[in-house]
């Protein structure tokens, strides 16, 4: 299978889990972790901002962990999800994929910024940011059990196209409030 293929494969699974967890939230399930990591880890504090929910950090983890071990199923050991545990690297990236978004989401709060949204200046850096940094997360966790340079240039080269059709169709289908 092609890096390109691959790269593509893997991004897949951590969109899925991202669409995934759209659809938990715009259905209301899971509503007692619908709290804010600021209220539960910093008194109300607003260090990340309301769309950082404890939901999140075990809906995207557990969605991307399933994921990953059906794409091993379908795809097999030829795939570039050779780790003998799927499952537990589709919850490392999950987990990375929350961790990731934290530090941007934090400066954007640090300068005024609201969730959910993008300033008018310096728009372009932070809708680039927006777009590349849980996939830079994933990125670690994908070199740590050994895919390949090739297919992770590959998977990052793809993550914001993916992330940017992904959030148009979920706004389409009516499970994502904004179409970016």
């Amino acid at each position: 299978m092609s890096a390109w293929l691959e790269g593509a494969a893997l991004m897949a699974s951590v969109v899925g889990g991202g669409m995934t967890h759209q659809l938990v939230r715009s259905r209301r399930w899971l509503a007692s972790l619908d709290r804010s990591i600021d209220r539960v880890c910093f008194a109300g504090r607003e260090v990340f901002g309301a769309n950082k929910t404890l939901r999140g950090v075990v809906v995207m983890p557990s969605a991307c962990g399933a994921l990953f071990w059906l794409e091993r199923a379908a795809l097999g050991s030829g795939s570039a999800l050779v780790a003998s545990l799927p499952w537990f690297t589709g919850l490392l990236a999950g987990a990375a994929y929350v961790l990731a978004e934290l530090p941007n989401s934090a400066l954007k709060r640090r300068l005024g910024i609201a969730p959910g949204t993008l300033p008018r200046r310096g728009r372009a850096l932070f809708f680039t940011l927006d777009h590349l940094d849980s996939a830079v997360g994933c990125a670690l966790v994908f070199r740590l059990v050994g895919v390949g340079w090739p297919t992770i240039g590959a998977g990052l080269a793809l993550a914001p196209l993916l992330h940017v059709a992904v959030n148009r169709l979920s706004h389409a289908v009516g499970i994502r409030g904004s179409a970016w």
